[in-house]
Formats: structure tokens, sequence, C-alpha cells
């Protein structure tokens, strides 16, 4: 009904009330969120905000891969 696939689904709601970010599903050490967050404007620690990026463009390559 909401197009959640996958559990757990985490949204980052940006100042202006549109979503910012989808996050879907967990790994153990992510920090995606972190990541999205920094996007949205919050404040986030650079390491962190470094490495939430690097893992949000591997999971969309892999994501790609599946669906080609």
């Amino acid at each position: 009904m909401y197009g959640i696939h996958s559990i757990p689904a985490q949204f980052v709601i940006a100042r202006n009330g549109k979503i910012a970010a989808a996050l879907i599903g967990y790994q153990p050490g992510d920090v995606r969120l972190d990541a999205a967050l920094g996007r949205a404007g919050i404040r986030v620690e650079d390491a962190l905000l470094k490495k939430g990026e690097e893992q949000i463009s591997q999971r969309e390559a892999e994501d790609a891969k599946r669906s080609r």
C-alpha cells in the first residue's frame, strides 16, 4: 500500500515537509541515515558523513546491478 518492500524503511523529512531520503534495509555499521540527515541540513560529524555517502553510493550501485 505504501510502497515498502523491505524492513526497516527509514525516511528523512526535510524542513520543507518533503522526503529528503528514503533508506531501505540495514547492515551492521550502517551510517547512511547520518549522511541523509547531513544532506537535509542537520550537522553530522565529517567522518560519519563521508562513510555514509560511500555506503549510499555502494548501495545504489548494488541496486542498479540487481535491476538489470
